[in-house]
């Protein structure tokens, strides 16, 4: 375990001396927040204007192939997490499972990504970081995580978003281009004139 990794652990987890409303807040951001995102996720493709449901769709695969790549890499990975070790302050129950990378790290950074870059003119994607951060930040105050759990959550589930943006944008250029070959086949062709 690397000594920088364990300082900004111990610099970042809740101790015993902090406020009982800060050590609430923190649990609540955990447990609460991925449950509210996954909300608004299903909100905006039921109801959402049509750009919306569009950036939810994509933040949806995002997550949804970002949740298992995330697992399958800590179960690889193999990694202790904080009480596990001994250190710090657990303020959530949690089983001792591997905890690098932290899914919900990776998770809301993948929902984040999407929304970040699947809708960029949108003044509402600023809160979408500022989500994923906050739910990263409380993993490691509750104790369930190491910083390096979450930054690595943060690439990776980052990553999937962007990939899922790009490839679904690559697949919109696709049919739109197929599209506009055909209407200019139709409109060349010679029966198209009769």
């Amino acid at each position: 375990m690397n000594a920088v990794n364990i300082q900004l652990f111990e610099i970042l987890n809740l101790s015993a001396n902090t406020s009982p409303w800060l050590v609430k807040l923190a649990i609540l951001t955990s447990t609460v927040l991925p449950g509210f995102l996954l909300s608004s996720v299903i909100s905006a493709i039921a109801i959402g204007r049509p750009r919306w449901r569009s950036t939810a769709i994509q933040a949806t695969f995002a997550m949804a192939l970002s949740f298992p790549i995330a697992r399958l890499l800590a179960s690889l990975i193999d990694a202790s997490r904080p009480f596990v070790l001994g250190l710090g302050h657990q303020w959530m129950a949690h089983a001792s499972t591997p905890g690098f990378p932290s899914t919900h790290a990776t998770v809301a950074a993948a929902f984040a990504a999407a929304v970040w870059w699947g809708n960029p003119k949108s003044s509402m994607r600023w809160l979408a970081p500022f989500a994923a951060l906050a739910i990263g930040w409380s993993r490691v105050a509750t104790g369930v995580h190491f910083p390096v759990d979450v930054l690595a959550g943060f690439v990776l589930g980052g990553t999937v978003g962007w990939g899922i943006v790009q490839g679904c944008s690559y697949m919109v250029r696709r049919v739109d281009n197929r599209r506009s070959a055909v209407f200019r086949q139709s409109t060349l062709s010679p029966t198209s004139k009769l």
